[in-house]
């Protein structure tokens, strides 16, 4: 219990750090469209059968820790810039680690009867804000739906997400991180600004292309990969995290959601 404990606190502060790094990794430049076999960005309302699994809300709901503190979300109100930024990583690879995950045993076996499995929790609204904020920057629901060959980390919004933010000021970030035991840990980011949104990926052993697609549905934004990239469908941790950020005139807005939040959850669940 102990080692399953200290996992996901590393697991919660690694993408959450690992958010913000993205955020400030490229907040003035141009995002390229991610490498990667299929990668589409920027794409709205593409529908795709059975991307959901329509009973996944029954049990799924987690309410808010509300006293948690928010590990490298933006602080006060007065920052009026963003923070240093590390170097750029190249288009398709991922952004930078940031951290590492405490293991509580041997990685998980691959268990192809799990390839079609899901795992998701409602998060309600209950972001930690300051200033002004749209309504997409709350995350309503997060979680993995296996579709086959592939898997989704889905993120559900309260508000249509935009293809690009509203200005070279604003940035948004969503992160999800799994970890399979051992050291196979994975994190998936992608970062939207004025220019578009451009996705990455990473392991323990380090950068990779991102290897799937990335599309915006309306109100919710999917990463799909192939089930390989994790090696194969098995059981697994998962965390996610969503960052919105606009510096004007000295004042500092923002959103900072993670989901779960406190103990990541299981996939399957």
């Amino acid at each position: 219990m102990t080692g399953t404990r200290t996992r996901s606190r590393a697991l919660v502060a690694l993408f959450a750090a690992l958010s913000v790094l993205t955020a400030a990794c490229a907040g003035s430049s141009t995002p390229e469209a991610a490498q990667g076999d299929g990668s589409r960005l920027g794409q709205k309302e593409k529908s795709r059968q059975g991307s959901k699994d329509p009973g996944k809300k029954a049990g799924g709901k987690r309410k808010g820790g509300g006293g948690n503190a928010v590990p490298g979300a933006p602080k006060g109100s007065g920052a009026g810039s963003l923070p240093e930024s590390p170097p750029e990583a190249e288009a398709g690879e991922a952004a930078p680690e940031g951290g590492s995950f405490a293991s509580s045993g041997p990685p998980s076996p691959v268990d192809p009867s799990l390839a079609n499995r899901s795992s998701f929790v409602e998060d309600g609204r209950d972001a930690k804000k300051e200033g002004i904020v749209p309504s997409y920057a709350e995350l309503l629901e997060a979680g993995v739906q296996g579709v086959g060959e592939d898997f989704e980390m889905r993120f559900t919004f309260d508000g249509q997400v935009p293809d690009k933010t509203e200005d070279k000021n604003t940035i948004m970030v969503i992160g999800f991180g799994i970890s399979a035991g051992g050291n196979e840990t994975y994190g998936f980011t992608a970062q939207g600004n004025q220019d578009g949104w451009k996705a990455y990926a990473g392991a323990k052993d380090g950068a990779r292309k991102f290897p799937g697609e990335f599309m915006i549905e309306g109100d919710t934004i999917v990463m799909r990969v192939p089930w390989k990239f994790i090696n194969g469908p098995r059981e697994f941790r998962w965390q996610s995290n969503t960052t919105w950020f606009r510096s004007i005139a000295n004042t500092t807005h923002y959103s900072f959601d993670m989901c779960p939040n406190e103990e990541a959850q299981d996939f399957p669940s």
